[in-house]
């Protein structure tokens, strides 16, 4: 496996052609796409740790490549703190982009300048280089919304043709907002589940791979691409189980599980 510093450097160097896509797997929900000559990092989780499984692919200090950073929710796998403030030196041109609802209390807990903090809602757009970011609200077990409305947890999704989940359940007009982007080229699903013992642990849970294989039935993405299953040991998930059950359920919707720092392009 390549280290963190030949990974970004690939990455970098990287050609995509103009149909596509190119996306690289971090583990849990992070991955890098590019588009052009854009290269985003959504929900990247590089705070090194005892818990982890799953070591990070990069250091967070040689994080220079990204003209933004996403991160779906204000948890630390999702919008990691520790990695904000070393990114946003590393390039003074990136920008920070998660849900308007959580823009002061991150900028003020991690120190990040509100400026470069872009906070998003449902019905906004918004463009960085080759890459348009629009979102949803997301259930992280249930919605939340600030005193305004906004939700604090969302999914991101990118030039119309990649849903990025973040952490969600299922909840009522959810399809019907996904389906208004249309067909979707990739469904990036988490499909953790949720059960008593990890909610007592105030581990928030996720569709389990059953949900998440019907919305992708539902949805028919040319993809689905299962996430949030390998991170921690307290809170697993099956990629196999949700390949299985699309493939006898849903035989038209293939599926991918990604290689941790591989790329894949979605065509």
């Amino acid at each position: 496996m390549a280290s963190g510093k030949e990974l970004l450097r690939e990455i970098k160097e990287a050609k995509v052609k103009d149909s596509a896509i190119a996306a690289w797997w971090l583990g849990q929900m992070g991955y890098i796409f590019k588009c052009g000559e854009t290269i985003l990092l959504v929900d990247g989780y590089l705070q090194p740790g005892k818990a982890r499984l799953v070591p990070p692919a990069f250091d967070a200090e040689d994080g220079d490549i990204f003209d933004a950073v996403l991160g779906t929710h204000d948890h630390t796998d999702h919008i990691d703190g520790w990695a904000w403030p070393k990114m946003a030196k590393a390039n003074p041109d990136t920008r920070f982009i998660a849900s308007a609802a959580v823009k002061d209390e991150v900028c003020q807990r991690i120190g990040l300048d509100p400026a470069r903090f872009v906070g998003m809602t449902e019905g906004d757009k918004v463009t960085v280089g080759d890459f348009t970011i629009e979102c949803i609200p997301a259930a992280h077990e249930s919605l939340e919304f600030d005193g305004e409305g906004r939700s604090r947890h969302l999914s991101f999704i990118l030039n119309g043709r990649i849903f990025h989940a973040g952490d969600t359940c299922l909840y009522e007009g959810q399809r019907a907002k996904i389906r208004s982007f249309g067909r979707l080229d990739a469904m990036i699903l988490p499909i953790n589940g949720r059960d008593a013992y990890r909610f007592s642990h105030n581990c928030i849970g996720n569709m389990t791979f059953q949900e998440a294989v019907d919305l992708a039935g539902d949805m028919r993405p040319k993809v689905a691409i299962p996430g949030h299953y390998d991170m921690f040991a307290m809170n697993p998930g099956s990629p196999e189980a949700f390949r299985d059950y699309l493939k006898v359920k849903y035989p038209d919707v293939r599926c991918h599980i990604p290689a941790y720092n591989q790329r894949f392009d979605i065509d």
